[in-house]
């Protein structure tokens, strides 16, 4: 090998076990998470919160809700029916 890509590539492997190494220690420095202080927002994920809102939304209405009903055809597959239909 050419001594410029052996010396590329000692740097590479010395790199390469230092993150190995930080990995293992448990150091987050390099790291985001929610340890840090940052909050998600609901601009990041709008649809984070959508099932509760239709829940809410669902309870708060007068519209009556329809059962789901769960049964198997004859070869075996599950079939689910709202309102029994």
């Amino acid at each position: 090998m050419a001594p410029n890509v052996a010396d590329k590539l000692s740097r590479a492997k010395e790199d390469v076990k230092a993150g190995m190494q930080s990995m293992l220690s448990g150091d987050q420095s390099t790291r985001k998470t929610p340890d840090d202080g940052i909050k998600p927002s609901s601009m990041e994920n709008p649809l984070a919160n959508k099932g509760a809102d239709i829940e809410k939304a669902a309870i708060e209405s007068d519209a009556p809700t329809k059962p789901t009903e769960v049964s198997k055809d004859k070869t075996g597959n599950i079939k689910r029916t709202v309102g029994g239909h």
